[in-house]
């Protein structure tokens, strides 16, 4: 569809809906959503909090962790962690490993400037 106001001209066009498995034509945000998997790779501090295991990065952030188990041996210590975002701040763990790096808090320039 076209128009026109005042001398500028107005397009619409309208994107196709892809059917469903079930046919019903409907778009679906769900799967739409599900589609987009943003898969994540963080260092940080672990800790048990009471909201269940999260990650400090050295910037400040938290992320909640979702894992089947708790490596209690870890706790405290920085980790290495890779998984699936699932939301805004949550991590649906794939991996979680001890990590050699120690994060931009604990570098050795800030060690060597005494900070």
């Amino acid at each position: 569809m076209s128009g026109s106001t005042g001398g500028t001209t107005i397009t619409t066009v309208s994107a196709p809906v892809l059917p469903l498995a079930g046919g019903s034509g409907a778009a679906d945000p769900v799967a739409a959503s599900s589609a987009r998997v943003e898969r994540r790779r963080v260092i940080g501090r672990l800790l048990l909090t009471t909201r269940g295991l999260a990650l400090r990065e050295a910037g400040g952030l938290i992320w909640f962790l979702d894992v089947d188990s708790t490596p209690t041996e870890l706790l405290g210590t920085f980790v290495l962690v890779e998984g699936k975002r699932t939301g805004l701040t949550r991590l649906k763990v794939d991996y979680l490993g001890r990590s050699q790096c120690r994060g931009r808090l604990q570098g050795p320039r800030l060690q060597e400037a005494g900070r």
